[in-house]
């Protein structure tokens, strides 16, 4: 059995069984995030759910469920692109992690640091850092 826990750098962690609860006591300092999940997690309800429970707290998320299994460039790009400026976003939330991680992190890096995922030399194998900007909020 995987006990819950909490790491906390720049992008906030929360692992375990009842974290989407925590969604409604934490002080966040974001009002538009970018929620990345796959579609299978939209599928199943769990989307919605936490968009519910953002929004009780004055967070008004904004979608993206574009990601399949390990995501690639195009994916990461058109993220990029759907949550660049005007849009507003001022963080970043992933829930599920793996794939939708991945895509997560490789979209804050393109906003953080603009150009493309082929200047930034990011191909579909590549291994995700978190670099930059926007906060981020990751949900297992």
């Amino acid at each position: 059995m995987t006990l819950p826990f909490e790491f906390h750098q720049k992008t906030r962690v929360f692992f375990g069984s009842g974290v989407i609860e925590k969604l409604k006591n934490l002080k966040l300092e974001f009002r538009k995030p970018l929620l990345v999940a796959d579609c299978g997690l939209k599928e199943i309800g769990h989307v919605d759910y936490v968009i519910k429970l953002l929004v009780t707290v004055n967070i008004k998320p904004v979608m993206f469920h574009d990601c399949g299994i390990n995501p690639e460039t195009p994916t990461v790009e058109r993220g990029s692109k759907f949550a660049a400026p005007p849009l507003g976003i001022d963080s970043i939330i992933d829930l599920g992690g793996g794939n939708s991680l991945d895509c997560a992190q490789a979209i804050n890096f393109l906003l953080a640091n603009g150009g493309t995922s082929t200047e930034k030399k990011l191909t579909t194998s590549f291994n995700p850092i978190q670099f930059g900007s926007p906060e981020a909020l990751e949900l297992y």
